[in-house]
C-alpha cells in the first residue's frame, strides 16, 4: 500500500513538498532488500514502513538511513518474530527523529510537526494489548498511522 500527501515543512519559505510513503510488510525481509530499495527509488518513495522484519540486531544492507524496533526472538526459536523498521531515502530534506521505543509494535518517528507511527500488531496478539498499544500512541491532528 502506497499513501501520498501533500505536506508543507514546518519551516516558513520552503516549497511544498509531497512527500510518498509506504508500507510493506517484509514477512522475513532478507538483510539485502535490493528489490524494494529499487522499487522506492523507482517510485519516488521518501519513507518506507517494514512490518515482520523479523530483524533482531544489526542493519539492513543499504545506504538508506534506517530506524529499528527490532523483532523479539522466544526461547528456542530460530528466527524473530515482528520487528517495525522505517527507511529513508539517503538525499531525504528533513531531520527524522525517532522516539523512545514503549511498545514492541510500534515504532514512532516526528519529521517536522507530523508523528508517524509505524505499526504491526500479530493476529495472534490478544485484545487487551492491542488496545493498550493503541491507547499509549500520542494522536493529534498532526499524527499519521500506518500499518
Amino acid at each position: 500500500m502506497i499513501a501520498t500527501m501533500e505536506w508543507i515543512p514546518p519551516m516558513s519559505n520552503i516549497h511544498t513538498h509531497r512527500l510518498h510513503i509506504a508500507q510493506f510488510n517484509a514477512a522475513g525481509l532478507l538483510r539485502s532488500p535490493d528489490e524494494l530499495i529499487n522499487l522506492c527509488t523507482n517510485d519516488n518513495i521518501d519513507m518506507i514502513f517494514l512490518n515482520e522484519t523479523y530483524l533482531t540486531h544489526g542493519r539492513l544492507n543499504t545506504t538508506w538511513k534506517q530506524y529499528h524496533n527490532y523483532a523479539t526472538r522466544p526461547d528456542n526459536a530460530s528466527r524473530g518474530f515482528g520487528g517495525v523498521s522505517l527507511l529513508v531515502r539517503p538525499d531525504f530534506p528533513y531531520h527524522v527523529h525517532m522516539h523512545q521505543i514503549t511498545s514492541p509494535y510500534v515504532l514512532t518517528i516526528t519529521v517536522g510537526i507530523y508523528t508517524f507511527h509505524g505499526c504491526y500488531f500479530p493476529p495472534a496478539l490478544n485484545h487487551d494489548a492491542f488496545t493498550q498499544a493503541l491507547h499509549s500512541l500520542s494522536i493529534s491532528d498532526d499524527t499519521i498511522i500506518i500499518g
